[in-house]
This record gives structure tokens, C-alpha cells and sequence, in this order.
């Protein structure tokens, strides 16, 4: 409409509002009511002509006169179909280039976008409306249209598709060119393989006529050519990108998939022993050899290394469990006293904490007891986090300062892993290249398997001096002795039993330590120390358990104080209080139009409407 033209977008539709209701209250009737048949749009004519080139490009010109009716559009849209299956690993592609859209005679603006393995063309401008009948022109030039035989060259094309879901009262199509006396069209909905309505070739030029069509059904139309008078014809190939495509599996994919990763895997491996083999004292020349067996028999704690200590020189980290462990083990030693009720433990400290303890036994003890002298285990939920993180900061520090670690295990495995990661995006980046150019992803998936193994191994990464190389010698020991020993049937067991329990949890033996020890009454030890320090009262002086508990129940009350601990210690926050594509049904590929062809098998069509 002329006088919507020159208005905004906002203006366009403040007025068209108020022209509806106007004619709606002359009329008697509600803004809504308008019949059916007021409103349908339609196409009283779809013409199309195909004028096909030597160079076997098609330049394809559309005449559309739509009829909006009584509706309000920006304009008309064109899905055009340009990506089709040709085989297990190739698409047919059909570019478009060279677009020109006129609306009554006139340049109009137009979108071209891809969507998926469609051309979508969005004709008019969003800041205008039009209503009425308007004759609108697209024109575009297409490479690949044209299929090759050995004795011609084929045009099979969908003049008008079958996904325009309006009516179409009339469709001619007209195909120029050397065209032969070999043609033929179908008419009707997908697959449907009746004739048009009429086809006439003059003078090189074919044309096609069907009446009655849209609302699903469309006009497929094939013309024949000379082959030597369209040399350039012939489909145009790109190599589908898919998951199964980027990594097809041929000899030369498998095996150097194969090779790639077990080359990768090895030097992942090898990586971990060089980077976290332990470095040897100098004697006799031997730093830089593999650890050497420990012979001799260790049946104390070497060098009164403490059982956090202990655990964490193993095990390369410090865990919860080696936190765990060193609270007992302050209860062995007399700092606190642990107590079980039903569902909890009482810690009632007894003594103050004084230099004998290390730094991260003074930072545990400080923080479970905050200047009290009594605390339940799980009222430190939710608010232990923090303090655990500064606990296990000092045991790093302290395997450092004891010199058993050049550097803190954790940051060295974290370093570790940051270039794992790095190096897994990298192969993660390559195979996908690979999958892309060359079909060859699983040469690529090689390198990830050897990235994957990188980020385990990267745990090993931490390697102890030649200092903390010895001692784990000897810590080995003295866990080995620790799984192989029992109770000596002397009066000395019950605090043997207490003395290294801890030491057995932070090796992880203690359900078999409880259970050599679970036939030990609590019966009144020697009242002689070997720390000198005055007798204790009879039984275990530093557990009490529930009523009726005896060494026999301990194993499950340690297991159940290491559950509790870990699951309250690590508690960092509360709970809350509140609870297809337009072309999917073509595909085309370099079949003849003439043996096999039907409504909406061959090349471009698609469909449109209004926006």
C-alpha cells in the first residue's frame, strides 16, 4: 500500500490498528471476526525461467505475484533447498550467488542466510508493511544444477516446490538453451510422478504449464541437452562433515589411529616415571636409579615421623584421612579425649597445645576447638572447610620443610595437570582438523587417548629427594610390619594397640589392625610409660565409648569417626531451605529425471510464504 510505505515500522502498525477498528465498528462486527476467505493469501501466478549457461550454471529468475489479501506482511520469503545427500560420504551442493529481488518493478531489500541445507531468502524491509497484490522478481544464478551422462546433459529441477503451503493458481516454467526434444515434468505432491499439465519445446526453449497447485504439491520439470553444448556441466561434491565421516575407518585411519596412540600412551608413561621417579641419595654413585628394596625390619615409626607425616610421604597428598589420623593420634598423645554417644563424638580437650607439636598438629588442634574445651564433631559441619584447607596447606609446607619434597606435591601435580589439559584441548583441536580435511579423526583420537593418560599419570608427578626417598624406604617398612604384626600376649598391647592406630589409619590398615587387637579386653594396661608421663586410668584412656563397648566394637567406631570427620570437615555449604530441515523430503543426486524422476526429486524448489 502506497501510503504505508514511507512509515516507521511503529507508525505502520499504530495505523493499521486503527484502520481495522474503524472498519470493524462500520461494520458492526469485532476486530477479529474478518471471514476466513478475507484474509487467505494466495499466488495467482508463479513463473520461472531457467536459462542455462555453457559453463553448466543455471540463472534462475522467479516471477511471484502474491496476493497478501487483506493481511499486513513485510514480505514474502524463499526457502531454496541447496545441500542434498549424494552418497555414504558426500553431499551435492548448489551455490547461489548473483541475487537481485525487485517488488513491483522496483529494488527491494532482501536477507540471504543458510539454514542448514537451506537458502533462505527474507524479501521486504521490517520497518514497512504492504497489503494487496505486488509482483515480485528474484533472480540468482546456480552452479551444479545440471547432471552429466554419457550422452547428454540433464536438468532436473524443481521449478516450484512442494513446500509452499498456499495456493498456486498458476506455474509455468520455461527452460532456455540447447534445449532437445527430450523433456519431461510431474505435477503433484512429493514422490507423486503424474505429468504436468502441458509441456511444449520451440526453438531450443522447453515450456512447462500446471494450473491448481501449492498447499504441498509443486511442478518438477527435466530438459535435456547436448553434452558437448554445456561442457562445464556435471554436480558439485563436498565431502559431508559428520561424526561417522571425520572418523572413517580405513586401514590407514586405524592403524595410524592405533600407532598414534599406543606412541602417545608410551610417552604419557614415560613422562610419569621420568618426571616422578624418586632421586636417590649419592652413595655409591646411585642417584637417579630406581628405588632400591627395604630390607631391614622397622618396627617403629622411623625417625619419629608423625602419622599425618607419614601418610602424606606415601601418598604424595594430603588427604582428609591423614587429618583424620592426626586427630586420634592427639587423643593417643593426650591433648584431647574422644567420647561416642549414639550419632556424634565429644572431643574434650585436656592440655593445652605446646611446641611439640608441629605446625599443622597446632593448626588441626586450635581450629576444632576455637578456645573451648569441649566440642561435638558434627557442630563443626559447614564450618570446618576453611580451617581443613589450612590444615593441609601446613602438611605440604611441612614435607617441604622436612626436605622429603623439593616442592609442595600438590602444586607440582596441579602444574602437572594444567599441561595435560593443555596438551588434551591441543589433540582434542587436531583431531577435529583431522576429521574435517581429511577423514582422518581417529588418527587424532590417538593423541587424546595419550593426553587422557598424561592427566593420570600427572598424579606421579611429585618426586621425593633423595632425603624423602630413604625415609619412605623406611616408612614402607614399618607399615609392612604393621600388617603383619599382632598383639604380643603381654600387658603392653593395649598401648601398642593405641600407639599405632593412628598410623594404621593414615596407611589405611585399620580394619586389619582393629581386628588382630578386637580380643583385647579393656582391661587396666601397665601403668609405666614410655613417655614417662604418670599412669593413666585402666581401659583405653583416650576413647570411651558407648554403653556395653568393648575392643571388639572398635573397628566400626573408628569407621564410623572417619565417615563422620570426612563428611564434616569437607562440608562447605548448608542444604538449602526450599527444596528437520524444508528439504528433508528431497534428496538429489545424479539420477536421471526421465527413468526415475518425480514431483520434487530433482534440484532446488523448496517453498516460501509471508513474514
Amino acid at each position: 500500500m502506497p501510503l504505508l510505505r514511507g512509515l516507521s515500522g511503529t507508525s505502520s502498525a499504530v495505523v493499521l490498528t486503527a484502520v481495522t477498528v474503524l472498519l470493524a465498528l462500520l461494520s458492526g462486527a469485532r476486530p477479529a471476526a474478518a471471514a476466513p476467505g478475507d484474509t487467505s493469501e494466495s499466488i495467482s501466478a508463479y513463473d520461472v525461467r531457467m536459462d542455462v549457461h555453457a559453463d553448466g550454471s543455471v540463472r534462475v529468475t522467479e516471477t511471484i505475484r502474491y496476493d497478501f489479501a487483506h493481511e499486513f506482511r513485510h514480505g514474502i520469503f524463499r526457502r531454496i533447498p541447496v545441500r542434498f545427500r549424494y552418497d555414504d560420504t558426500r553431499d551435492r551442493v548448489y551455490p547461489i550467488s548473483g541475487l537481485q529481488v525487485t517488488r513491483d518493478g522496483e529494488a527491494e531489500p532482501v536477507q540471504h542466510t543458510s539454514e542448514q541445507q537451506d537458502d533462505v531468502l527474507r524479501v521486504g524491509d521490517p520497518d514497512l508493511v504492504v497489503s494487496g497484490t505486488h509482483t515480485y522478481v528474484i533472480e540468482y544464478t546456480v552452479r551444479g544444477a545440471l547432471n552429466t551422462f554419457p550422452d547428454r546433459a540433464e536438468l532436473y529441477w524443481n521449478a516450484v516446490g512442494t513446500e509452499w503451503n498456499i495456493p498456486i493458481q498458476r506455474a509455468t516454467a520455461r527452460v532456455t538453451g540447447p534445449v532437445t526434444e527430450r523433456t519431461a515434468c510431474y505435477a503433484g505432491p512429493m514422490g507423486s510422478r503424474e505429468p504436468c499439465a502441458g509441456r511444449t519445446v520451440t526453438d531450443g526453449a522447453a515450456v512447462f504449464r500446471q494450473d491448481g497447485i501449492g498447499d504441498g504439491t509443486g511442478l518438477t520439470v527435466v530438459a535435456a541437452f547436448p553434452r558437448d553444448a554445456v561442457p562445464g556441466a556435471g554436480p558439485i561434491l563436498t565431502k559431508r562433515r559428520t561424526l561417522g565421516t571425520m572418523f572413517l575407518a580405513t586401514p590407514a585411519t586405524v592403524g595410524g589411529g592405533l600407532a598414534t596412540g599406543l606412541l602417545a600412551v608410551a610417552s604419557a608413561l614415560l613422562a610419569g616415571w621420568l618426571f616422578g621417579r624418586d632421586r636417590r641419595d649419592r652413595e655409591g654413585g646411585r642417584r637417579g636409579l630406581p628405588r632400591r628394596a627395604a630390607t631391614a625390619t622397622q618396627t617403629e615409626p622411623p625417625d619419629g615421623i608423625r602419622p599425618g607425616q607419614a601418610g602424606a610421604l606415601l601418598d604424595k597428598r594430603a588427604d582428609v584421612v591423614h587429618v583424620t589420623a592426626t586427630i586420634i593420634d592427639l587423643a593417643v598423645r593426650g591433648y584431647l579425649k574422644i567420647s561416642e554417644t549414639s550419632d556424634n563424638w565429644r572431643l574434650t580437650k585436656l592440655k593445652k597445645a605446646d611446641s611439640t607439636l608441629l605446625r599443622y598438629e597446632r593448626s588441626l588442634f586450635n581450629a576444632l576447638f576455637g578456645g573451648r574445651d569441649e566440642v561435638w564433631l558434627t557442630h563443626l559441619k559447614y564450618k570446618f572447610r576453611a580451617s581443613l584447607d589450612r590444615v593441609r596447606d601446613l602438611l605440604y609446607d611441612d614435607l617441604v620443610k622436612q626436605r622429603w619434597y623439593g616442592r609442595s606435591p600438590r602444586r607440582t601435580r596441579r602444574r602437572a595437570r594444567l599441561v595435560a589439559v593443555a596438551v588434551l584441548l591441543a589433540a582434542v583441536a587436531t583431531t577435529v582438523v583431522l576429521g574435517l580435511t581429511v577423514n582422518a579423526g581417529l588418527i587424532g583420537l590417538g593423541l587424546v587417548a595419550g593426553a587422557l593418560a598424561l592427566l593420570v599419570v600427572a598424579g606421579r608427578f611429585p618426586a621425593r629427594t633423595a632425603r624423602g626417598s630413604e625415609l619412605a624406604d623406611r616408612v614402607r617398612a614399618f607399615r609392612s610390619h604393621l600388617a603383619e604384626s599382632g598383639p604380643s600376649g603381654t600387658e603392653d598391647d593395649l598401648e601398642t594397640f593405641s600407639r599405632y592406630l593412628p598410623y594404621a589409619m593414615a596407611f589405611r590398615l585399620v580394619q586389619r589392625w582393629t581386628a588382630t587387637f578386637a580380643d583385647l579386653a579393656a582391661a587396666p594396661p601397665a601403668h609405666s610409660h614410655r613417655d614417662g608421663r604418670r599412669a593413666r586410668r585402666p581401659g583405653l584412656y583416650w576413647y570411651r565409648g558407648r554403653s556395653g563397648w568393648t575392643m571388639a566394637a572398635m573397628a566400626g567406631s573408628i569407621d564410623r569417626f572417619t565417615s563422620t570427620t570426612t563428611s564434616t570437615v569437607t562440608a562447605t555449604t548448608p542444604p538449602s531451605a526450599s527444596g528437520s530441515s524444508g528439504s528433508s523430503g528431497s534428496s538429489s543426486g545424479s539420477s536421471s529425471g526421465f527413468s526415475g524422476g518425480y514431483s520434487g526429486g530433482g534440484g532446488g524448489g523448496g517453498g516460501g510464504g509471508s513474514w
